[in-house]
């Protein structure tokens, strides 16, 4: 059964315990992103305006539960009015929890429950690893396939061939690309802004419409790194966002394809209420099809604000014990988001794979890529050029096959005759 939630305040946990129950779950924070097929969609009652989403989405012939604190709050509410299917709360079982509230809960034949094994494998680990952190049992379908280095094929427990965590929508056919995905870090110089611009360029490349905001008021490179010379920044798109020829002045093409709202040349200290945050995104995702955010790495209500309003949140590391010791302290930042992205991990920067059960112990998200130490990367930077060209480049293959999992491609078989690329491929 395909469930969307929409809109959710930190309802991590139960979004994994739905999918322990087997259902296909979807995060959306965008009314327009809510696509056939759809069999339940559920609008958290903690978002404010919520009975307005209701409304709307109820435009779209799907069945609307309302998701509440207490089953003693829906009598106050008034559902019956607003055309709400039912109500669920996160007491309630999982295990056929919205069965009753659609006509297609028989089976996965006809739309139904999606088995466990249908689940991509980077979120079945993921699931795994929170469910026995949590004492939950585990159903025995979630087996996980092991890599064969003797084969040419991408083995499947590759984390980077199913670059997918939860929260992210599950590869089908056709485009799965989030509205909005934000990049953080909580140390400078871990290559953030680097890895943005390749993912943008990879993406354009896949005829996509990326628009790369850079919220780095203070530091912001994006617009250099691309020898752009910005007579418009971002401080021009708030001032002129209710002119519609002056706020697309400040999208800058660039030759890569993709467009970038360059930050200011000078650091300033923009302040601005979130209605107007939501606004800029909101003008962005109607110009592009996917937001990429660039944030700075103090954390502060800029940043927040982004974070909250993006659908996926990628969280970067290098393997330096600095790095990865101020991320962890993040944690209970995150946690305190009013909406709930969709967190994973990229580790950047790798000298080797990365040590799983030590910075599973300390990094509790699905981790998404594994970018190694790419001198084809550091030449492209030395020769003032940001995107590595070499087309074997292991920094790039990686990037690849994310924008591949989002645009709904299999993964690439590494050449027959490039032992060292299979080998690198299939994590060594």
């Amino acid at each position: 059964m395909r469930i969307v939630l929409f809109r959710p305040s930190r309802r991590q946990m139960w979004v994994e315990r739905l999918r322990l129950a087997g259902y296909d779950v979807k995060l959306v924070h965008d009314p327009d992103l809510i696509r056939v097929p759809t069999d339940v969609v559920v609008i958290d009652s903690a978002v404010g305006k919520w009975q307005d989403y209701v409304r709307l989405i109820r435009e779209k012939e799907v069945p609307v539960i309302l998701l509440v604190g207490s089953h003693t709050q829906a009598g106050e509410l008034p559902l019956a009015a607003l055309g709400v299917s039912g109500i669920v709360t996160e007491a309630d079982e999982a295990e056929g929890l919205f069965n009753r509230f659609c006509s297609s809960a028989s089976g996965p034949e006809d739309g139904g429950i999606t088995p466990a094994s249908s689940i991509p494998l980077s979120q079945r680990k993921a699931i795994r690893r929170l469910a026995e952190s949590h004492g939950a049992p585990v159903a025995s379908t979630f087996q996980v396939e092991s890599a064969d280095p003797a084969t040419d094929s991408v083995a499947t427990a590759d984390l980077a061939a199913e670059p997918v965590g939860p929260g992210f929508p599950p590869r089908r056919t056709g485009c799965q690309l989030p509205s909005v995905a934000a990049v953080y870090a909580a140390k400078g110089g871990v290559g953030k802004t680097t890895f943005l611009l390749h993912l943008a360029a990879g993406l354009a490349k896949e005829k996509c419409r990326v628009c790369l905001l850079d919220l780095d008021l203070m530091h912001g490179t994006a617009a250099v790194s691309m020898d752009l010379q910005p007579v418009k920044t971002i401080v021009d798109l708030v001032r002129g966002l209710d002119d519609p020829l002056a706020r697309r002045a400040c999208l800058l093409p660039t030759k890569a394809g993709f467009s970038v709202v360059a930050a200011p040349e000078q650091p300033t200290d923009l302040r601005w209420e979130p209605e107007r945050l939501q606004n800029v995104l909101q003008f962005l995702k109607s110009e592009a099809d996917i937001v990429l955010i660039d944030t700075p790495a103090h954390y502060d209500a800029v940043v927040q604000l982004a974070l909250a309003q993006a659908d996926c949140v990628m969280l970067m590391t290098t393997d330096d014990p600095a790095s990865v010791h101020n991320l962890a302290c993040m944690i209970p930042h995150f946690d305190s988001l009013r909406s709930s992205p969709a967190f994973c991990l990229i580790g950047n920067r790798l000298k080797g794979p990365m040590p799983g059960e030590q910075w599973q112990e300390l990094l509790p998200w699905p981790l998404l890529l594994e970018l190694p130490e790419d001198s084809t990367v550091g030449h492209a930077g030395q020769s003032g050029k940001v995107l590595a060209c070499s087309p074997c480049s292991p920094y790039r293959l990686r990037i690849a096959q994310l924008v591949g999992a989002w645009m709904g491609k299999a993964p690439n078989k590494p050449p027959a005759k490039s032992r060292r690329l299979r080998q690198w491929l299939v994590g060594r």
